[in-house]
């Protein structure tokens, strides 16, 4: 392998999706983000919320389609979390757009359901995970069958709200 090859390969190994910061229409899971960044890329207010934190509800778009997002600042000013809800009609096209930006996920789970009545129904979860311990959580239906979301999130939002699960790293020995 000559000279050029090696660091080449490196650089090229630091920049895949599995590494690389998960992003939602530039603003950067775990980066410094700021109320007036937020207003300016999603057009959404931000407000006070628990311990110091920044919380950010309103409407915006995924895949060119509303959605209801809540979007939460720490109080070190790093995003941590962006959760978005929309009708599960348009899911295959919000698919789509992840596939298209962040690859095939890493892992699909199908999840049995049923209702209060009896119907059952399947729910599909997919899940990216980086290195970086950030995580996409989409799921083609909600407690609503009509309801759809798409949450980014980082291991610091999933461990101070009991939601961690496995690393990046036990989801490969599946």
């Amino acid at each position: 392998m000559n000279a050029f090859a090696v660091p080449t390969l490196l650089a090229l190994a630091f920049t895949t999706p599995q590494c690389a910061a998960y992003d939602f229409k530039g603003l950067h899971m775990g980066a410094p983000t700021s109320a007036e960044d937020v207003l300016d890329k999603l057009n959404i207010v931000c407000g006070e919320g628990v311990e110091s934190s920044l919380v950010c509800n309103g409407m915006t778009t995924v895949a060119d389609v509303d959605a209801q997002a809540n979007i939460v600042i720490d109080a070190s000013g790093k995003l941590q979390r962006v959760a978005l809800t929309f009708h599960a009609a348009y899911f295959a096209g919000a698919l789509d757009a992840l596939v298209a930006k962040f690859g095939k996920p890493t892992r699909t789970l199908r999840v049995p359901l049923q209702n209060v009545y009896g119907a059952r129904y399947v729910r599909i979860e997919r899940l990216w995970a980086n290195r970086r311990g950030d995580r996409i959580e989409a799921d083609d239906m909600t407690s609503s069958p009509d309801e759809a979301s798409i949450t980014f999130n980082t291991a610091a939002e999933r461990k101070q709200f009991g939601r961690a699960g496995p690393s990046a790293k036990a989801l490969k020995d599946l």
